[in-house]
């Protein structure tokens, strides 16, 4: 978690999905390590990852790790999902052992396909104050398009205005 108006106690969901040949994996997974990660319900892990339709969803805050054990040979997806209050998710996976390539941005999901290594997959939630303007960054082009003739309209009025006295200056 990080940025200005992150919080640390803030709780991010996960699914993991396991496929192999276009067939879900669905046997309960071993928890390696877990660091006080839980459940949807609230309930700390023990043991197992249980899926429920084909997927494993599991319940992660800050500077939370969960090791598991899944099969070599399938397609490994873990996704966060995206009811996370305003938090902007960067994601990478990578070799476990290795320094990955950087967190991309924007990218809230992470496959690794036909797993046969160790493999970490990281995630990180970032939350900023946003200017009270009421214009959502991804809905701007109409605004700055309106502010930009708005602005060439204001400066043709003042063109129009000082050509005015300057013609009443030489009359």
């Amino acid at each position: 978690v990080g940025g200005e108006m992150g919080s640390y106690t803030d709780d991010f969901t996960f699914t993991l999905t396991l496929k192999k040949a276009g067939s879900s994996y669905t046997t309960p997974l071993a928890i390696e390590e877990s660091t006080t990660a839980k459940d949807a319900n609230g309930n700390q892990y023990t043991g197992t990852l249980t899926a429920t339709d084909g997927t494993y969803t599991f319940v992660l805050s800050n500077d939370e790790q969960m090791v598991l054990s899944v099969p070599y040979g399938y397609d490994v997806t873990v996704t966060e999902q995206q009811e996370n209050n305003g938090y902007t998710v960067s994601s990478q996976s990578y070799e476990t052992g290795t320094t990955g390539e950087g967190l991309q941005p924007n990218k809230a999901e992470q496959t690794v396909q036909e797993i046969s290594k160790d493999y970490t997959v990281e995630f990180a939630n970032n939350r900023n104050p946003v200017a009270p303007t009421g214009l959502e960054s991804n809905h701007t082009a109409p605004y700055t398009i309106l502010v930009t003739v708005a602005g060439i309209a204001g400066l043709a009025l003042i063109g129009g205005i000082v050509a005015r006295r300057r013609r009443r200056r030489m009359e």
